[in-house]
């Protein structure tokens, strides 16, 4: 049948001379689906007639009424003249508006596009928007037809970056080769795209060679670019990552001193960096502590060595030193198993950010020692020989004109001062490093490293005084501090410093679990005060009125505290403690039941990649999904600690009936709720895989009733 309109109403025509029940059978059964047929019978059995008064219909079914004697003829032309077909599109006949095409649009209406994009901006522009609104297709043939007619590095460069935010290292250097050979000079800015990507896949075995391909292709004599410091501090980050430190120092080594290309500041923080990971990360499952101690002593050796060039240059003026250069010496120090290394972390904040040590240098009459419980381990004991080279490796870095020596005057020769016009040299003053959190966290590390419960206090004090350093303390710096406190067992100084920064009025930092779990375990250590309970009572206040959902494994550090604390041998005390947990326990059910979202909301957001806050449309935040094996790993664990939870508890009901700790009228109530507890525990306490009793039971009843059922029917059929 052909399928245009004007055959369709022809067919139709030419089959209305048959009797009006066909045709209509015909016509419904032939144009279901193509045209719209009114269903109104009259178009068949009905003939109008016009007067000069109303209009009249006659009957012509039949024959016997037709007092005219119309012939077939007439009927067939009569009913032909009032069929009217509706040939419009089904959008059309509904009022409704067309339809859109879906797809990436056709190669001609792409090119139409282009012919309005003269600039390449504008194109460039175009195709980032195109990638932001998931269109990929329509941005890579918009991009591939606009090579043919203008420059479009910038477009391929949002094509290769696209790529990498997605995770597709293979599709960002196709993307590259493609456009090479579509005549685009690739620019600085691709190359630092392409390896900066690989940085971020540098946990890929190809990271590391394409990496390397693409950074020495730009020394060949015909690349249009030149290689830059950005260039070089990509590449040092791929190997870094990728703990490849042989290609990692092959690329150092050809950087020269001064000029350009020379190591700036972020070359240095590369290096350092790589040099600890690679300290820990080479640690063989095993190994003795000497070996292991060893390394970490040998990267440290090495840092020092790079310092002395890094201080010689900012002395010079010929390098800028920053605090997280200064960080990355500091941590690169703290590795160390020798307490002067971590004493040294004080010299480095005094050398680059001009703070005050606000102790005296270990090894010195004032400061002979540390405790003995941080002293050197016997593993990490060597030869008299290595000790006393280590012992003046460590006089030499602390003496006058030692590693981390201060400058003697706070003046130092700058670029400047050398090209001033006098032709003599000025003094000008050293551009210090200014301190932020993440020094102020450097700090409190090395001093938990030395168990410096007051020194930690005085440079606590010193950098967020507002009249001073005005330092705001972010959450990681009250979670180093609160360390500090659980080591001098100040269970007193940690309540109040969360309620101070975290709780308070004047609070800028949210609590998390994380930072309750830390204060509840300073006031466990704390036991033997007596005011200790109490103090971990108010922090528990604090924990039920601030997050959503509290922290099991704090609250069975408060049951473990109210059990062995000086105080737990006054039964009214315990039980304060358990009614002090009920708006807790309401929520055991929901804990065993569906596990902590909270927790899993913690785990997304410390596994995120360093890529995730692109503006791409893939690279937007989704929820961890419940079936991930990370996600199943936090609901396991969480399960775990709410049934630890409540046998703990059990065991405080056990106690104070037992040993008779409460009076004899409240047994009564004591014993249900210690029945409610040991009923959650039976029900939720099964192992893991093994089906419930109930379960159990049910499948062997519907076994045994399949087995009666099969019995029955075959009795049946021998009767």
């Amino acid at each position: 049948m052909a399928p245009c309109s004007g055959c369709l109403s022809r067919y139709l025509r030419a089959i209305v001379s048959l009797q009006p029940q066909q045709a209509q059978r015909i016509g419904q059964q032939t144009f279901r689906h193509r045209t719209r047929i009114p269903q109104s019978a009259s178009l068949w059995s009905q003939r109008s007639y016009a007067t000069a008064g109303t209009a009249t219909v006659e009957r012509t079914g039949s024959r016997a009424n037709d007092g005219a004697g119309s012939s077939k003829a007439d009927v067939s032309l009569q009913a032909s003249r009032s069929v009217q077909l509706d040939l419009r599109p089904a959008w059309k006949q509904q009022g409704k508006r067309a339809p859109t095409i879906r797809g990436a649009p056709s190669p001609r209406e792409l090119q139409r596009r282009i012919s309005f994009m003269k600039d390449p901006l504008v194109l460039a522009d175009y195709v980032r928007k195109a990638i932001e609104r998931g269109q990929w297709t329509t941005a890579v043939e918009t991009v591939r037809l606009a090579s043919k007619q203008m420059s479009c590095t910038v477009s391929w460069n949002h094509l290769i970056n696209e790529q990498f935010v997605r995770g597709r290292g293979h599709e960002a250097f196709r993307i590259y080769n493609e456009m090479k050979k579509r005549g685009q000079t690739p620019d600085s800015h691709t190359y630092t795209l392409l390896l900066r990507g690989f940085a971020d896949l540098a946990m890929h075995p190809y990271a590391v060679g394409r990496a390397l391909s693409i950074y020495h292709s730009l020394y060949a004599p015909n690349s249009p670019i030149k290689p830059s410091i950005i260039h070089t501090n990509a590449v040092l980050k791929v190997c870094a990552r990728a703990n490849d430190m042989d290609s990692l120092w092959g690329v150092a080594a050809k950087l020269p001193e001064q000029g350009r290309g020379a190591p700036d500041n972020m070359t240095w923080t590369t290096i350092l960096n790589a040099v600890r990971q690679s300290a820990i990360k080479d640690a063989i499952p095993g190994e003795p502590e000497e070996t292991g101690s060893r390394r970490r002593e040998k990267a440290i050796l090495e840092g020092k060595k790079m310092w002395e060039d890094i201080v010689s240059n900012w002395r010079q003026g010929n390098l800028r030193v920053d605090e997280e250069l200064v960080g990355a010496m500091g941590r690169l120090l703290l590795i160390g198993s020798r307490p002067k290394d971590w004493d040294s972390v004080l010299s480095l904040i005094e050398q680059t950010m001009d703070i005050p040590r606000l102790a005296p240098r270990l090894g010195t009459s004032a400061r002979p020692s540390i405790p003995v419980a941080v002293a050197r381990s016997p593993a990490t004991e060597t030869s008299e020989n290595e000790a006393a080279q280590q012992q003046n490796e460590e006089e030499e870095s602390i003496g006058p004109n030692g590693t981390f020596a201060p400058p003697d005057a706070k003046t130092a020769l700058s670029r400047a001062g050398r090209a001033g016009t006098s032709g003599r040299n000025q003094a000008v003053p050293l551009s210090f490093a200014k301190p932020t959190s993440p020094t102020l966290s450097l700090l409190l590390q090395a001093c938990i490293k030395m168990r410096a419960k007051q020194l930690a206090s005085h440079y606590w004090d010193l950098l967020t005084d507002p009249t001073g350093y005005g330092i705001q303390p972010d959450a990681e710096n009250i979670h180093n501090y609160l360390r500090i406190m659980r080591l001098s067992r100040s269970s007193r100084d940690a309540v109040a410093l969360v309620d101070r920064y975290m709780i308070g009025r004047t609070a800028k930092v949210q609590p998390t679990r994380k930072t309750f779990r830390i204060a509840m375990s300073a006031c466990a250590r704390d036991k033997i005060n007596p005011r200790a309970l109490d103090h971990a009572s108010e922090l528990l206040l604090q924990m039920l009125t601030t997050i959503e959902e509290p922290d099991i494994r704090t609250l069975i550090s408060y049951v473990d505290l109210a059990n062995e604390s000086a105080a737990s041998k006054d039964g009214q005390v315990v039980l304060n403690t358990l009614s002090n947990l009920n708006p807790a326990i309401v929520n055991i059910r929901s804990f065993l039941a569906y596990g902590g979202h909270v927790a899993r909301q913690e785990l997304q957001a410390s596994t995120k990649g360093p890529r995730s806050s692109s503006s791409s449309s893939f690279s937007s935040s989704t929820s961890l999904s419940t079936s991930s094996p990370l996600a199943q790993q936090v609901d396991k664990q969480t399960k775990e600690d709410a049934l630890e939870l409540v046998r703990k508890l059990i065991s405080s009901y056990d106690r104070l009936l037992n040993n008779g700790m409460v009076p004899r009228e409240k047994y009564g109530d004591l014993h249900k709720e210690r029945s409610k507890l040991a009923a959650f525990h039976t029900r939720y306490g099964n192992h893991p895989g093994q089906a419930s009793w109930r379960k159990k039971k049910e499948e062997k009843q519907k076994l045994r009733d399949q087995k009666r059922g099969a019995k029955a029917r075959v009795q049946k059929e021998e009767e």
